[in-house]
This record gives C-alpha cells, sequence and structure tokens, in this order.
C-alpha cells in the first residue's frame, strides 16, 4: 500500500498584517479537506458493514432516498431497495449497490451485476469507494441499455463533508477592520 504523506501547512501569519491574505486561509482550509476526503474513504473501506449501511443510508436519506428496509449484506457489500423521491413531486425505485474498492477501478462486471437484479420499473445506483473503469462507465451509459448512475469515492466523501455524515466541522470567524 502506498503511503501519502499530508503536505505542512503554509504559515498564515497574523490576521491584518501584510503577511495574511484570506485567500491563503482558504487555501490551507481546501487542502486540510482535500485531505479529509481520502481518510474519510480510508475509514468507509474498512468499516463495520452495518456502521457503513447507517452512513450510506444517511446519505441517500439526505438525497431524497427512502429505503425499504435494512440493506442486505452480500460479502460485506451492500444493497439497498428504495424510493428516491425528487422536489417531493417525482418518485422512483432505486437499486443501490455499495461496493468497496479502495483506490482501484470497479469494472464493468459489477455494472452488468446491478442491471441484472433491476424490477421492471426500477433505476440503478453503483456507488464506489474507489472509482470506475472508463468501460464501466461506458458500460453505464450504453445506448439501448437500462441507465445505471455512478457515484464514486470523492462523489460520496463530498456528500458526507457537504451533509456533515462521519465528520465535524469546525467555524471559525476571522474578522478585519473595515473602517478608514
Amino acid at each position: 500500500a502506498e503511503h501519502h504523506v499530508e503536505p505542512e501547512p503554509v504559515p498564515l501569519g497574523i490576521p491584518g498584517t501584510p503577511t495574511w491574505t484570506s485567500d491563503s486561509l482558504k487555501s490551507q482550509v481546501e487542502q486540510n479537506n482535500a485531505g479529509l476526503r481520502d481518510r474519510l474513504l480510508a475509514r468507509l473501506e474498512h468499516m463495520d458493514p452495518q456502521k457503513l449501511a447507517g452512513c450510506l443510508g444517511e446519505v441517500l436519506a439526505r438525497l431524497g432516498y427512502s429505503a425499504d428496509g435494512a440493506p442486505k449484506t452480500v460479502d460485506g457489500e451492500l444493497e439497498f431497495n428504495g424510493t428516491l423521491t425528487v422536489g417531493g413531486a417525482i418518485a422512483n425505485r432505486l437499486a443501490v449497490h455499495v461496493r468497496r474498492h479502495g483506490g482501484q477501478q470497479l469494472g464493468v462486471d459489477a455494472v452488468r451485476a446491478l442491471r441484472g437484479c433491476l424490477e421492471l420499473e426500477e433505476q440503478g445506483l453503483l456507488v464506489t469507494t474507489g472509482d470506475f473503469s472508463d468501460a464501466a462507465r461506458s458500460e453505464a451509459h450504453a445506448a439501448g441499455r437500462r441507465q445505471i448512475s455512478l457515484m464514486n469515492g470523492q462523489q460520496l466523501a463530498k456528500l458526507m463533508l457537504d451533509f456533515e455524515i462521519g465528520v465535524e466541522a469546525t467555524t471559525l470567524k476571522v474578522y478585519d477592520v473595515t473602517l478608514d
């Protein structure tokens, strides 16, 4: 396994002095959050399936998804069935398969397996903690076949950060004098 070393933070200086800029603070926060996404995905990769189901269930619920019940666990992977409601008006049946795949790419077999499980009026979402191969992306969107939506690890981690699921946000106020 490759060891990732976090870069040293850039000194910000003292607010109000010539060395300090709000852009440098913003840059440092973005740098921290980018590293946080990777750490979050590493945790998800090794998490107990029931805890993973809780995290993913919460993300899906925030997107408007209502699961029919607890997800099935198949070899440590999760399979949800439920309804995705958009804007309180549009309701679609949605099967969600979650595959932990680390830094590797998930291939066409996972896309085909999900498509093969779908009921007549059901759509599919394939979620991975890794990424998808180009072939998997092509298969998911192949003309003449049922479309499968894809969510890779970076998209999942961003949603978890946006919804503050599995993370804790800290709000800091930085003041500057605006009087002339």
